[in-house]
């Protein structure tokens, strides 16, 4: 589906951390006894324990606004394992998406299908999929992964320990964003801050049951995509 370029714009929204191509010397730090350690880690063991705890969380919230290629985007995405749901604004243009049981679905407003569907098919399509789920592969879903969401292209250099939201935090950073990343307990990611913008990281195990939407709700346009 051609709505699958809206990844493109988005990840680069959200995946900050990308395009840092050096690394620094790290400089061995003992842990203060309040702390996970993580500040005596390197850049990389501490990009890998975030994503590795991001990732074996019962559930957490992504939610931010940014700017990419002058566009304005606003996530506010809820995971739960594999399942994830939530809002997705582009350019003016809101989807409201969920992916669970292996499928993905989109609900969106007229100005996001006016965008992403054929012109000449836009007549016959637009009624069939106004206030309902249009499901298509879990490969062409709009939702990212979270080493989508955390991983970097390049490589990340470690940067001061300092404190977001109130929280001790160690940072990891690359010329265009920051990561900060929890020293109280798991290794949470707290933010990821750039000039583009800001995607905080809440609501972890929280108590979140994602399903799909029901069938009466769900079409397939895959016949009118392309």
């Amino acid at each position: 589906m051609r709505a699958r370029i809206l990844l493109v714009p988005f990840v680069a929204a959200a995946a900050l951390l990308a395009g840092c191509t050096t690394t620094t010397p790290q400089v061995n730090v003992t842990p203060t006894p309040t702390t996970n350690g993580l500040e005596a880690k390197s850049a990389d063991e501490i990009l890998d324990a975030a994503i590795d705890a991001l990732g074996d969380a019962k559930s957490f919230r992504a939610a931010g606004k940014g700017e990419s290629d002058g566009q304005a985007i606003e996530v506010d995405l809820t995971f739960a394992g594999d399942n994830a749901k939530g809002k997705i604004t582009f350019d003016g243009a809101t989807v409201d998406v969920v992916q669970a049981d292996g499928s993905a679905y989109m609900k969106a407003d007229e100005a996001f299908w006016k965008m992403f569907l054929p012109a000449e098919v836009q007549a016959m399509a637009l009624p069939l999929v106004a206030g309902k789920f249009v499901k298509v592969p879990s490969t062409e879903s709009l939702i990212p992964s979270v080493e989508d969401l955390l991983k970097p292209e390049g490589s990340v250099t470690k940067g001061e320990v300092t404190t977001v939201d109130g929280k001790p935090a160690i940072t990891i950073e690359t010329t265009d964003g920051k990561l900060h990343v929890s020293l109280l307990g798991k290794p949470y990611p707290i933010d990821l801050v750039s000039d583009e913008g800001t995607i905080k990281f809440t609501d972890i195990d929280a108590d979140v049951t994602i399903t799909a939407p029901p069938a009466a709700e769900v079409v397939d346009l895959s016949g009118f995509t392309s």
